[in-house]
C-alpha cells in the first residue's frame, strides 16, 4: 500500500529574482498589514520579515526552482496557493507530497 500524502509548505519569490536583497515579498506583508489597520504586534512580527528578507537571515527561491526539487523526491505534487490571491510566481504554497 502506497504511503499517505505528507503536507509540505513553502513561501517563495519571485523566479527572476536570484538575490534577496533585491526581494520586496517582506514589504508586501507590511503593506498588507498597514491597509488592515494590523495591531502593533502584528506590525513588529512583520517587519522582522522584513528585516529577515533584506539581512539575508531567510532566503526563499522561487517556486520554479523549489518544484525541481519536490518532483525530485516525491511521485505527485498537488499545489494550492494561499498568498497573495493575485497571479505571481512569490508567495505562501501548500503542496501535499506522495512518495516515489
Amino acid at each position: 500500500m502506497r504511503p499517505a500524502a505528507a503536507p509540505c509548505s513553502t513561501s517563495c519569490a519571485d523566479p527572476a529574482i536570484y538575490s534577496e536583497r533585491s526581494r520586496s515579498g517582506g514589504s508586501e506583508y507590511l503593506n498588507v498589514a498597514i491597509r488592515n489597520d494590523a495591531p502593533a504586534d502584528v506590525l513588529m512580527w512583520t517587519i522582522d520579515i522584513l528585516r529577515n528578507d533584506v539581512l539575508l537571515d531567510e532566503f526563499k527561491t522561487s517556486l520554479e526552482r523549489r518544484m525541481v526539487v519536490l518532483r525530485e523526491r516525491f511521485e505527485t505534487i498537488s499545489t494550492l496557493k494561499t498568498w497573495p490571491d493575485h497571479r505571481s510566481q512569490y508567495g505562501d504554497y501548500v503542496h501535499l507530497c506522495t512518495p516515489k
